[in-house]
């Protein structure tokens, strides 16, 4: 189907020339704010009226915003407000979902304007509430920043529709022509893969001619349907993964007073994909037609796609726990193809208008790969096992890969032992429990008749005695960019060997502690609530402990300086910690212009007022230069007195490719009994520096026989004794010591360390007040363990103060 675009006559004139495309004659009038309107509106089942606070579920409406809704749908504009934040989001779509809004799952949708392939700025004029018929409709107008277009989209619900119409207009008010023009939409839903047909679940940065997309969500499923034509789809990633979609119409070329139309339906249904393509070619006026089946015996999971003869994916369902799969289809010849546990099988048919086409697919019979994992001591141990295909075998699937909570060849185990079934072949198979322990490996044979059993010992290998294994930088379901539920994370973080865990969804305070009470997980595991606090415009702040009870600071009016502040009169023994300070988009350190050398700040909103900085980030490992950048700003930092802790976070998203635990923060306990770590205890530790950072690595350095990370001794001359704790996996290459922040000593070694340990002295002799600082660092890749990323292991220490004129006054050396 070829795109078009609707232009609009408005003067007789123009048809009477014979001109293929007419014009608006004039300007339209400007309309009033829905502030000038009384609400509410109601009319054929659909009410426009104020939202109300305490909006139930994921919805993110305040009071004043503007809510739509029919007996299905429930959607709500954003109002304009103090505050740059809320300002920058006046007028865009943030709720849409059921009527109950509990499964909103949008952050942000908003129309867009493109002119020769380039965005063109808007600002929204105001917010109208008119009538379509009978039917209450909602009306965003919108000016370009440039003055050359009007701009107006109308939101439009009606009863039993699963589907907004969304209608924009766009006039070009400037006195020349202007060719190119395109009306679109950026949707932020984070996540989850989009689909599309023909490209199939997309999961890389691509650009594409579309007639519908679709995103499966926990509960509802979404999707953009457009029916005057394909829409160019700019599929967009960020570090954490699926970021949202610009989808733009065709091109249109407007002279003066000439106004162009797109229309769209944004979909939001209960189920599956299958529920969202029905309704998507039906709105396209396709001819449908149904392929259905039932797989027997039901399998574990199984997908089923269905392929154009050009062996493009057009749809792809899961089976139902019964075996029965249902896929709705345009007219045509595909070629059907059943993914399961025990391999592929195909079949050939056609689907024709209003038929059912029966589908006979038979799954393939699997071969039971059996699992036990034990500790040195025999006793069950959690862990993730990796399962390879040797070649010609390929990697198996242990999940539907529409899954992206899902696993893939990984699989996380709490209780250590368990079975999978896998297609028969040969088979590489490891375990892993973090980098504290061995990683034992076995090369198999798997068929459907005998099976096969991995059996695994892990073997401690680093000796941590005094010291916690923490990640304070974790996502799952509560996080809108997170589709991991709370009891899948904490297997993860059980299975890596973190022994205390922060949850920091964004702007909602969270606590493992009940999943992990459910998963029987006390003494391995503890866990304290947190929150990122996540701002549009400044970045983002993790506050840990933070009380479930405790409201999180606003954040669309707020300044870092009162964020801060509201932090510390509401959790005031809180740690405040700034989260990736550099990362493009949401670094702090970007967005208030942080000069680290000279310790000053261009923005007077900046605050220094935090406690712990994210030296290392988990979506920055496989770049050493970022890395490498914020562990020299970190010093410069600590050189003109701004004593942060440094710490290393996954910041994981995902339960694989985003690992949560790497890297991690050991924390220095008094006791190391899980039972009796108190979470004020922790955050003095963090606030007091006792912290050391791991990605692979443990290094630990003592002073003079006893002072750690965050301890001071006195004295010019220093025994500096270092020891460096890694498993026969993770590679040692070298040592560097820094104090002030230039290299003081640097020792490699060519042959791996013998029993997973390397102790080494360094002495001292300082003439000024140094804080020395321990890093340690390896040259090959950790893959094996961390498949899919190319991540190199080092570790480092929090400074040991010298003050090295023992007068009790430690200076810092300054720029």
């Amino acid at each position: 189907m070829s795109r078009r675009v609707v232009l609009f006559p408005a003067v007789a004139l123009a048809l009477a020339l014979g001109v293929g495309t007419a014009f608006w004659a004039m300007r339209r009038a400007r309309v009033p704010v829905t502030d000038e309107v009384k609400l509410p509106l109601r009319g054929a089942g659909v009410t426009l009226d104020w939202a109300r606070e305490g909006a139930p579920g994921g919805a993110t409406d305040e009071p004043r915003d503007y809510l739509l809704q029919s007996d299905r749908l429930r959607l709500v504009l954003a109002n304009d407000g103090s505050g740059m934040e809320r300002h920058q989001r006046y007028g865009a779509l943030i709720d849409f979902g059921a009527k109950s809004a509990a499964q909103d799952e949008l952050i942000e949708l908003r129309t867009v304007l493109f002119v020769a392939g380039a965005p063109t700025p808007l600002r929204t004029v105001g917010i109208e509430a008119t009538r379509a018929g009978e039917l209450p409709v909602l009306a965003v107008e919108e000016a370009s920043r440039d003055g050359r277009f009007e701009l107006r989209t109308e939101y439009r619900l009606a009863e039993k529709r699963d589907f907004v119409e969304l209608v924009s207009t766009v006039t070009n008010v400037s006195s020349k022509r202007i060719g190119a023009v395109q009306i679109g939409d950026r949707g932020r839903w984070p996540g989850t893969t989009a689909f599309a047909p023909r490209l199939g679940y997309v999961h890389l940065a691509t650009r594409a001619d579309v007639p519908w997309l679709g995103r499966v969500g926990r509960k509802l499923s979404y999707g953009f349907v457009f029916p005057s034509g394909p829409a160019q789809v700019a599929f967009q990633f960020d570090v954490v993964g699926p970021a949202g979609e610009v989808a733009l119409g065709a091109s249109a070329e407007l002279n003066p007073g000439q106004g162009a139309e797109f229309r769209r339906d944004v979909i939001a249904v209960p189920g599956g994909l299958g529920k969202v393509a029905e309704l998507a070619w039906r709105r396209l006026a396709k001819p449908l037609g149904h392929a259905r089946g039932s797989l027997k015996p039901p399998q574990s999971w199984a997908t089923i796609s269905a392929r154009h003869p050009d062996g493009r994916t057009v749809l792809s369902v899961p089976a139902e726990s019964d075996g029965s799969f249902d896929l709705p289809l345009p007219a045509g010849e595909y070629r059907f193809v059943l993914a399961a546990p025990g391999g592929e099988d195909e079949e050939l048919g056609t689907v024709t208008e209003g038929g059912n086409l029966r589908l006979n697919l038979v799954p393939p019979r699997p071969g039971t790969l059996t699992y036990v994992i034990t500790d040195e001591y025999d006793q069950p141990f959690a862990g993730r096992l990796v399962v390879r295909g040797v070649p010609p075998t390929k990697d198996p699937d242990l999940v539907p890969g529409t899954n992206e909570s899902g696993s893939r060849n990984m699989l996380y185990s709490l209780t250590g032992s368990g079975s999978i079934e896998l297609p028969a072949g040969r088979y590489d198979v490891l375990a892993t429990h973090g980098p504290e322990y061995s990683m034992p490996r076995q090369e198999l044979e798997l068929n459907a008749d005998l099976g096969a059993t991995f059996r695994g010992m892990f073997t401690r290998s680093v000796d941590t005695s005094g010291w916690l294994a923490a990640d304070f930088h974790l996502h799952a379901a509560p996080s809108k960019d997170s589709n991991v539920p709370l009891n899948d994370r904490v297997l993860t973080l059980a299975a890596e060997g973190i022994e205390l865990a922060v949850p920091t969804d964004h702007n909602h305070v969270t606590d493992y502690s009940e999943a992990i009470d459910v998963q029987r997980l006390g003494g391995k595991l503890v866990s304290m609530s947190g929150v990122e606090i996540t701002t549009l415009n400044w970045g983002h702040f993790n506050a840990y402990p933070y009380p479930k009870s405790v409201d999180v600071p606003a954040t669309h009016e707020a300044s870092p300086l009162e964020i801060f502040a509201v932090v510390r009169a509401r959790a005031p023994q809180a740690v405040l910690q700034v989260n990736h300070p550099r990362m493009p988009g949401v670094g702090y350190f970007n967005r208030g212009e942080l000069n680290t050398k000279t310790g000053v700040a261009e923005s007077p909103e900046f605050s220094f007022g935090f406690d712990a900085l994210e030296v290392s980030n988990g979506f920055d490992l496989e770049d050493p230069k970022v890395f490498e950048r914020n562990f020299r700003e970190w010093f410069e930092l600590l050189n003109v007195g701004h004593r942060y802790t440094a710490v290393g976070n996954s910041d994981s998203h995902r339960v694989v490719f985003q690992w949560a635990g790497w890297p991690r923060t050991y924390v220095r306990v008094p006791d190391q009994d899980l039972s009796r770590v108190q979470p004020l205890e922790v955050a003095r530790a963090v606030t007091g520096g006792h912290a050391l950072v791991s990605c692979g690595i443990f290094v630990l350095p003592t002073a003079n026989g006893s002072a750690g990370p965050g301890d001071t001794v006195q004295g010019s001359r220093v025994s500096l004794a270092i020891s460096v704790g890694a498993p026969e996996w993770v590679d040692v290459s070298r040592v560097e010591v820094y104090g002030n922040g230039a290299k003081l000593e640097e020792r490699t070694r060519d042959v791996p360390m013998r029993k997973s340990v390397w102790n080494l002295n360094v002495d001292l002799d300082l003439k000024v007040d140094t804080w020395v600082v321990v890093l340690a660092r390896g040259d090959k890749f950790m893959n094996d363990a961390l498949p899919g990323k190319w991540i190199k292991p080092f570790g480092f220490s929090n400074p040991i103060l010298v003050d090295a004129d023992a007068d009790g006054n430690f200076v810092t050396p300054g720029p």
